[in-house]
């Protein structure tokens, strides 16, 4: 039996905001959140900034199952039972405006590492906090 697979290893395989939306038009926790990406040289000085937006997925109201906020996948454990939400690094998301179907800003990471990767976009700052926290300097950008 044969699949259609859309991977081309000669074309753009990274979903845009616009694929995502397609896609996810029947998904209610999907939002964006627009921040700036910083651009560094070999040395880590800034070159230049540029705005993305950055898809998350939000848990909804009490009583819901628990999703990662990169990923989208449900994970074990409900909104609202302060154990489940204990095994998961949790953040109100209120800085910026985070409009999603679902009415929530509650985005819930694996580890703060997972966070901390997304959404710290300066090298030096983000060095600085994974010194502090003992987190392995991982560069992923």
């Amino acid at each position: 039996m044969m699949f259609d697979d859309r991977f081309h290893p000669l074309e753009s395989n990274e979903y845009d905001e616009e694929d995502y939306r397609r896609y996810d038009k029947a998904d209610v926790g999907l939002g964006f959140i627009k921040q700036k990406e910083y651009v560094h040289d070999k040395l880590d000085n800034i070159l230049f900034t540029k705005s993305v937006n950055t898809p998350v997925y939000t848990s909804g109201c009490a009583g819901s199952i628990i999703r990662n906020a990169l990923t989208g996948a449900r994970m074990s454990g409900t909104v609202g039972c302060a154990a489940d939400e204990k095994q998961y690094y949790k953040v109100k998301y209120l800085v910026h405006s985070l409009k999603t179907l679902n009415g929530s800003q509650t985005l819930f990471f694996e580890t703060e590492k997972d966070y901390l990767d997304t959404f710290v976009n300066d090298n030096r700052i983000k060095h600085s906090i994974f010194q502090q926290r003992g987190f392995a300097n991982n560069k992923k950008k």
